[in-house]
């Protein structure tokens, strides 16, 4: 990687945000450092989503822009990743804003760290008319993160760095570290702990460069039972790969402090069975595949009633 400034492309993946994805864009082409291409892959929105690109910004030469089958988010975002041609890629989800100089902003991080593999910023919360609101969540898990100061162990007590939107990465850090698991709700954490447990680097600026929209629609509203099932087959994952690789003396306090976290989360009954699962697969990085079985994922929702 090179001190010189990076080319950078923004993907969006795309599906029944019709009320948002004008702002979204014209986000995007507000910036004060401009993308080379921007592009949308639209994942079988029921609504006139993609209809709304085509007559807003049909004419913009940087817009790359499809429709297909629906196919879930991390694999809308894997489509666009693969079709980028820059050195840098900016995930924005469809109902969500960039500040006007969060390009150039992650740009200018990039240049000054070049080991980076991700850059990452604060977030402003919104509502769906796009104003400010609080977001306790937040504020404390990055408290915890500030508090522990291991941003693994933060990561998998609460995501503070919150949504894809955050993502700002080189794009051969997908080919070195993987793309995005098949998670419907965490495939944003898994990729994280993916790339720390591989040795990347990630780079976070507390600067607020982006509007995070939260409102009923958002996919991790529909159901906390099922959006715990995959955060404890991610943590599991996480462990299990981190125990393979350890060597030495056991770090008892890490292990204090991921145990008083699983207990936080009412995690820790669904470790057992999982990781009984997860030790029977030859490759790591399976817990996505495995949670892919319909009586799996039925009998750990059991477990976490």
């Amino acid at each position: 990687m090179t001190a010189t400034p990076p080319t950078i492309s923004v993907v969006i993946p795309l599906y029944n945000h019709s009320a948002y994805i004008q702002e979204t864009l014209e986000s995007v082409f507000r910036q004060t450092r401009q993308p080379q291409e921007v592009i949308v892959v639209d994942d079988g929105s029921p609504d006139d989503s993609y209809a709304l690109v085509q007559k807003h910004f049909g004419d913009r030469k940087e817009l790359i822009a499809w429709t297909r089958p629906n196919g879930g988010a991390h694999s809308a975002i894997n489509d666009g990743i693969r079709r980028a041609s820059s050195d840098v890629i900016a995930i924005l989800n469809s109902d969500d804003i960039f500040d006007s100089r969060r390009l150039e902003a992650c740009a200018e991080l990039f240049r000054n760290n070049p080991e980076a593999d991700m850059v990452c910023t604060g977030i402003n919360c919104v509502n769906d008319q796009g104003k400010s609101i609080r977001n306790t969540w937040y504020d404390e898990a990055k408290g915890y993160y500030r508090k522990v100061g291991d941003l693994a162990l933060a990561l998998l007590n609460g995501n503070f760095l919150m949504t894809t939107s955050n993502y700002v990465v080189h794009r051969a850090a997908f080919e070195r570290y993987g793309y995005f698991g098949s998670f419907r709700y965490a495939h944003d954490l898994a990729f994280l702990l993916r790339l720390i447990r591989r040795g990347g680097r990630i780079v976070i600026d507390d600067t607020p460069l982006l509007n995070y929209r939260i409102h009923d629609s958002n996919t991790i509203s529909e159901g906390a039972q099922k959006v715990k099932v995959e955060w404890a087959a991610i943590v599991a994952e996480h462990m299990l790969a981190v125990e393979q690789g350890a060597g030495g003396p056991p770090d008892i306090d890490r292990l204090r402090t991921l145990q008083e976290i699983l207990d936080r989360h009412n995690l820790a009954r669904m470790l057992p069975p999982l990781m009984a699962l997860l030790a029977r697969n030859s490759e790591l990085d399976q817990a996505d595949i495995l949670l892919e079985d319909a009586s799996v994922k039925d009998f750990l929702l059991e477990i976490c009633q």
